[in-house]
């Protein structure tokens, strides 16, 4: 999604992509809570966009007024100030299921496919690029 940010943007702007990210269980005490799962989600995918490499600078390039403005308006809050530290971030997804991330994750590539972002990067405009990623090594074995 790096390559086509605006796409990206677009498709978490979406009315549908919000209400996904409210639905979102959240582990946390209730008592302790001050921001819901979608502004934590939503401001995680913000800085994934943006090319952020990790939370603390998303803490510091996210925490403006203008930006700080724009996720309250598009998230339709009534309020919010400022936000989260990233120790709130990285608490709130240690305690996240793994298949929730998963179904939300399933549900943007599909909507990303349905809106044609992708079109662009097709081979000769037919044929999808396939890629394998492995970034893991595996041991041999040498009884066969």
């Amino acid at each position: 999604m790096s390559q086509n940010p605006c796409a990206a943007w677009a498709l978490i702007c979406e009315i549908h992509s919000i209400h996904k990210l409210k639905k979102v269980k959240d582990h946390r005490s209730k008592s302790y809570i001050t921001y819901g799962p979608e502004v934590l989600l939503y401001t995680t995918l913000l800085k994934n966009v943006m090319g952020l490499t990790s939370m603390r600078s998303m803490s510091d390039a996210l925490n403006t007024d203008e930006c700080i403005e724009n996720v309250r308006k598009t998230l339709q809050l009534d309020e919010l100030e400022e936000l989260p530290h990233y120790n709130t971030f990285n608490d709130f997804l240690t305690g996240l299921e793994v298949t929730e991330l998963e179904e939300i994750r399933t549900y943007m590539v599909k909507e990303l496919f349905k809106k044609r972002c992708f079109n662009q990067y097709k081979i000769e405009g037919r044929y999808w690029r396939v890629i394998f990623f492995g970034s893991m090594t595996c041991p041999i074995i040498k009884e066969w």
